[in-house]
């Protein structure tokens, strides 16, 4: 996966702020390119076929992140996922494509994919960006940079600090 001029775009990018591709698991949510006639190649987004190659690819993903656990538990770190676009994001979350969730902003947070039991961060796809959405590439590269510092440090939700059923003298300061 990668290797066309999204990928270089990536890749380009990743190493004007030194990041390069050693130590990084590569993959995608779909490992082929379905060809349907009337459809341009290499397009899945939005296409009568898009729920049925994921599907397809389902159980390679499941492979591939079940290894890059596996290698991260071998070397100490914390397994987290890159997510690059909306489809990558919604098939390592197990998200429908219409969840509310997708209609929000998600890109850059941490989030915990109950589906693989494994952190997920997301940013917009490099062919979303080279389609004249370069001012997004400072998301990208800062969702590349939080995935590496949650693997290298963990990650941990904060706990919220909750006063439940408090007395009257607990606002007495606000006066």
């Amino acid at each position: 996966g990668w290797v066309g001029k999204a990928g270089q775009y990536l890749f380009i990018n990743l190493a004007r702020i030194g990041l390069n591709r050693d130590g990084w698991t590569i993959g995608n949510a779909v490992k082929c390119q379905p060809q349907v006639k009337g459809f341009k190649p290499n397009v899945l987004v939005g296409t009568p076929h898009e729920l049925s190659a994921l599907e397809h690819c389902t159980p390679l993903l499941l492979d591939d992140l079940t290894q890059h656990k596996d290698r991260c538990a071998n070397i100490h770190k914390t397994p987290v996922v890159l997510a690059l676009g909306a489809v990558a994001f919604r098939q390592v979350m197990g998200l429908a494509k219409n969840n509310p969730m997708m209609k929000e902003s998600y890109y850059n947070y941490v989030h915990w994919s109950n589906k693989y039991h494994i952190w997920v961060i997301s940013a917009p796809h490099p062919a979303y960006l080279m389609r004249g959405n370069h001012g997004s590439l400072p998301v990208l590269l800062y969702a590349a940079q939080r995935a590496l510092q949650v693997a290298n440090e963990s990650f941990v939700y904060d706990e919220p600090n909750l006063l439940l059923d408090p007395d009257y003298k607990a606002f007495s300061h606000w006066s």
